[in-house]
Protein backbone atom coordinates (compact mmCIF):
# COMPACT_ATOMS: atom_id res chain seq x y z
CA UNK A 1 0.00 0.00 0.00
CA UNK A 2 2.71 2.36 0.86
CA UNK A 3 4.77 1.48 -2.59
CA UNK A 4 0.87 2.44 -4.40
CA UNK A 5 1.09 5.77 -2.52
CA UNK A 6 4.41 6.78 -3.60
CA UNK A 7 3.53 5.20 -7.44
CA UNK A 8 0.34 7.59 -7.52
CA UNK A 9 2.75 10.60 -6.24
CA UNK A 10 5.47 9.94 -8.47
CA UNK A 11 3.34 9.84 -11.61
CA UNK A 12 1.21 12.85 -10.21
CA UNK A 13 4.45 14.73 -9.73
CA UNK A 14 6.01 13.84 -12.82
CA UNK A 15 2.44 14.77 -15.11
CA UNK A 16 2.67 18.41 -13.27
CA UNK A 17 6.42 19.03 -14.34
CA UNK A 18 5.37 17.94 -18.07
CA UNK A 19 2.79 19.47 -18.14
CA UNK A 20 4.54 22.84 -16.60
CA UNK A 21 7.42 22.67 -19.17
CA UNK A 22 4.71 22.45 -21.82
CA UNK A 23 3.28 25.03 -21.04
CA UNK A 24 6.55 27.32 -21.31
CA UNK A 25 7.15 26.08 -24.79
CA UNK A 26 7.46 28.31 -27.58
CA UNK A 27 4.75 28.12 -30.43
CA UNK A 28 6.32 26.36 -33.18
CA UNK A 29 3.56 26.69 -35.17
CA UNK A 30 3.76 30.46 -35.58
CA UNK A 31 7.49 29.96 -37.05
CA UNK A 32 5.70 26.71 -39.37
CA UNK A 33 2.53 29.18 -40.69
CA UNK A 34 5.16 31.60 -41.83
CA UNK A 35 7.05 29.25 -43.96
CA UNK A 36 3.84 27.89 -45.23
CA UNK A 37 2.91 31.30 -45.74
CA UNK A 38 5.86 32.15 -47.67
CA UNK A 39 6.00 29.06 -49.55
CA UNK A 40 2.31 29.98 -51.25
CA UNK A 41 3.69 33.23 -52.00
CA UNK A 42 6.31 31.69 -53.84
CA UNK A 43 3.90 29.14 -55.08
CA UNK A 44 1.13 32.17 -56.48
CA UNK A 45 4.12 34.01 -58.02
CA UNK A 46 5.31 31.48 -60.23
CA UNK A 47 2.00 30.60 -61.31
CA UNK A 48 1.36 33.84 -62.37
CA UNK A 49 4.57 34.06 -64.28
CA UNK A 50 4.82 30.72 -65.76
CA UNK A 51 5.24 30.76 -69.79
CA UNK A 52 5.53 34.63 -69.69
CA UNK A 53 8.72 35.96 -70.24
CA UNK A 54 7.37 39.60 -70.77
CA UNK A 55 5.34 39.13 -67.25
CA UNK A 56 8.48 37.97 -65.77
CA UNK A 57 10.88 41.21 -66.95
CA UNK A 58 8.12 43.55 -66.88
CA UNK A 59 7.75 42.82 -62.90
CA UNK A 60 11.04 42.47 -62.11
CA UNK A 61 13.19 44.36 -59.93
CA UNK A 62 16.44 42.20 -60.35
CA UNK A 63 18.05 40.05 -63.28
CA UNK A 64 20.77 37.78 -62.97
CA UNK A 65 21.95 36.72 -66.00
CA UNK A 66 24.52 33.30 -66.13
CA UNK A 67 26.72 32.03 -68.62
CA UNK A 68 27.90 28.42 -68.70
CA UNK A 69 30.36 26.25 -70.18
CA UNK A 70 28.89 22.87 -71.58
CA UNK A 71 30.53 20.00 -72.89
CA UNK A 72 30.12 20.15 -76.85
CA UNK A 73 28.09 16.51 -76.18
CA UNK A 74 26.04 17.36 -73.93
CA UNK A 75 23.25 19.98 -74.31
CA UNK A 76 21.99 19.07 -70.76
CA UNK A 77 22.63 21.65 -67.86
CA UNK A 78 22.64 19.46 -64.87
CA UNK A 79 24.17 21.23 -62.05
CA UNK A 80 24.33 24.74 -62.16
CA UNK A 81 26.34 25.70 -59.57
CA UNK A 82 28.86 23.52 -60.75
CA UNK A 83 29.69 25.13 -63.51
CA UNK A 84 28.63 28.86 -63.69
CA UNK A 85 31.53 30.72 -66.00
CA UNK A 86 30.24 34.29 -64.96
CA UNK A 87 27.38 35.81 -63.96
CA UNK A 88 25.86 39.49 -63.46
CA UNK A 89 23.31 41.23 -62.16
CA UNK A 90 21.77 44.30 -64.13
CA UNK A 91 20.80 47.59 -63.22
CA UNK A 92 16.92 48.66 -63.47
CA UNK A 93 18.31 50.89 -66.98
CA UNK A 94 19.33 47.48 -68.24
CA UNK A 95 16.14 45.55 -67.28
CA UNK A 96 14.04 47.98 -69.41
CA UNK A 97 16.47 47.51 -72.17
CA UNK A 98 15.74 43.71 -71.82
CA UNK A 99 12.06 44.33 -72.06
CA UNK A 100 12.53 46.37 -75.17
CA UNK A 101 14.15 43.34 -77.01
CA UNK A 102 10.85 40.94 -76.55
CA UNK A 103 8.48 43.68 -76.56
CA UNK A 104 7.42 42.29 -80.07
CA UNK A 105 8.35 38.71 -79.84
CA UNK A 106 5.66 36.43 -79.25
CA UNK A 107 5.65 32.98 -77.53
CA UNK A 108 6.36 30.36 -80.22
CA UNK A 109 5.68 27.34 -78.03
CA UNK A 110 7.18 24.13 -77.61
CA UNK A 111 10.96 23.70 -78.62
CA UNK A 112 13.19 20.97 -79.07
CA UNK A 113 16.57 20.32 -78.44
CA UNK A 114 18.27 23.43 -77.64
CA UNK A 115 21.63 24.02 -76.49
CA UNK A 116 21.80 26.71 -73.15
CA UNK A 117 24.89 28.43 -72.57
CA UNK A 118 22.89 31.57 -70.84
CA UNK A 119 20.25 31.71 -67.80
CA UNK A 120 17.85 34.45 -66.88
CA UNK A 121 16.71 34.55 -63.33
CA UNK A 122 13.69 37.43 -62.45
CA UNK A 123 13.70 38.33 -59.10
CA UNK A 124 10.89 40.79 -57.41
CA UNK A 125 12.93 42.04 -54.27
CA UNK A 126 13.77 38.76 -52.90
CA UNK A 127 11.47 36.26 -54.42
CA UNK A 128 12.76 34.65 -57.09
CA UNK A 129 9.41 34.79 -60.04
CA UNK A 130 11.11 32.27 -62.84
CA UNK A 131 14.47 30.90 -64.74
CA UNK A 132 14.74 31.16 -68.64
CA UNK A 133 17.57 29.74 -70.65
CA UNK A 134 18.93 31.37 -74.03
CA UNK A 135 20.22 29.10 -76.45
CA UNK A 136 22.61 31.21 -79.38
CA UNK A 137 23.65 28.38 -81.37
CA UNK A 138 21.21 26.57 -83.20
CA UNK A 139 19.20 29.36 -85.41
CA UNK A 140 21.39 31.26 -87.57
CA UNK A 141 21.12 35.25 -86.28
CA UNK A 142 18.47 33.88 -83.96
CA UNK A 143 18.68 33.84 -79.58
CA UNK A 144 16.00 31.66 -78.80
CA UNK A 145 14.92 32.38 -74.73
CA UNK A 146 12.69 29.25 -73.28
CA UNK A 147 11.49 27.78 -69.94
CA UNK A 148 13.04 24.87 -68.48
CA UNK A 149 10.31 22.64 -69.63
CA UNK A 150 10.84 24.26 -73.58
CA UNK A 151 6.98 24.60 -73.27
CA UNK A 152 7.68 28.29 -74.24
CA UNK A 153 10.54 29.89 -76.41
CA UNK A 154 10.78 33.58 -77.76
CA UNK A 155 13.11 34.69 -80.49
CA UNK A 156 15.02 37.65 -81.14
CA UNK A 157 17.94 39.16 -83.25
CA UNK A 158 21.49 37.50 -82.11
CA UNK A 159 23.27 40.66 -82.55
CA UNK A 160 20.46 42.22 -80.44
CA UNK A 161 21.04 39.73 -77.49
CA UNK A 162 25.17 40.24 -77.80
CA UNK A 163 24.85 43.87 -78.25
CA UNK A 164 22.66 43.63 -74.68
CA UNK A 165 24.83 41.29 -72.75
CA UNK A 166 27.98 43.79 -73.99
CA UNK A 167 27.03 46.39 -72.14
CA UNK A 168 25.93 44.59 -69.29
Amino acid sequence: MKYQKLFQITIIVILVFQLSCNSNKPDNNLSQKTKSEIENIENNIAKKYKNNLKLLGLNSNKLVFKRYYLDPDSNILRDPNSITWSDSTVSPIKIKHFNKLFEKSINKGYCCCPFSYYSITFYKDEYKLGMYFVDTLNLNGKAMVFDKNFQTSYFINKKEWELFLEGN
